[in-house]
């Protein structure tokens, strides 16, 4: 007689006894049993890079002339192709490739990113993968948060991938010029008064709020606000 053994190979679950066998008698291998994470079973082979040399379940007649030998047989696994689905909020994203079947298990997965006008690209980001969370990846911005890089390390591309990724809207602050006229210094509707300005931080595509309240000028009405000085046109208390 002689034993089959039998090598899960990178398998990530499962187990197989030892299978014994008569020479000279025909015998099916054992239904196998292993399983890994984003791959499927191709076949057994003689070593754990060679080619696949028998099915699964395939009747065999003795694979070894030893007595009382020892036959070891490894998995040998095909990769699976992964669906990539890219959540970008107010990010432009510049290359990567998403839809069904475009990430292969075992295959590094990258993506580029820029940002979208009046946003910065975000420090941090997530990435699930087969619907669990994962940290396997390396996400880089640069200093300007105007570009940004990621790539998802090999080994964990085993699974369907959700990459999502919120620009963070930019908060510049909006100054009002009088203009000639006037303002006592304080606080009208969250906007800080000098005596010739206006000033709020605002957030890029919020509404600012209510507008201060108007500046005087002796002689003269106030008319509106302009992005111009001299400006013909504007409702007043808009901007």
């Amino acid at each position: 007689t002689y034993t089959v053994k039998f090598n899960g190979n990178n398998n990530t679950s499962g187990s197989m006894a030892d299978q014994g066998f008569t020479y000279d008698v025909t015998q099916a291998l054992s239904e196998n049993k292993f399983e890994r994470t984003g791959y499927s079973f191709a076949g057994w082979a003689l070593s754990a890079d060679g080619e696949v040399k028998y099915a699964n379940k395939e009747e065999v007649t003795n694979l070894t002339a030893d007595v009382n030998g020892t036959v070891n047989l490894y998995a040998i696994w095909s990769a699976g192709q992964n669906d990539v689905t890219i959540n970008a909020n107010n990010v432009i994203k510049a290359t990567g490739a998403t839809g069904a079947d475009v990430a292969t298990s075992g295959v590094a997965y990258t993506a580029t990113f820029s940002r979208k006008t009046g946003y910065d690209l975000p420090n941090s980001i997530t990435v699930t993968i087969g619907g669990t969370a994962s940290s396997a990846y390396i996400y880089t911005v640069a200093g300007d948060k105007q570009s940004a890089s990621l790539t998802i390390e090999a080994t964990a591309v085993v699974g369907d991938i959700v990459i999502t990724i919120t620009g963070v809207a930019k908060t510049p602050v909006v100054t009002l010029d009088a203009n000639g006229g006037n303002w006592t210094a304080g606080n009208s509707n969250g906007w800080t008064l000098t005596s010739t300005t206006a000033s709020k931080t605002v957030t890029f595509d919020a509404a600012y709020g209510t507008l201060p309240a108007e500046p005087t000028r002796s002689g003269y009405i106030f008319k509106g606000w302009f992005k111009e000085d001299l400006a013909d046109n504007a409702a007043a208390g808009t901007a």
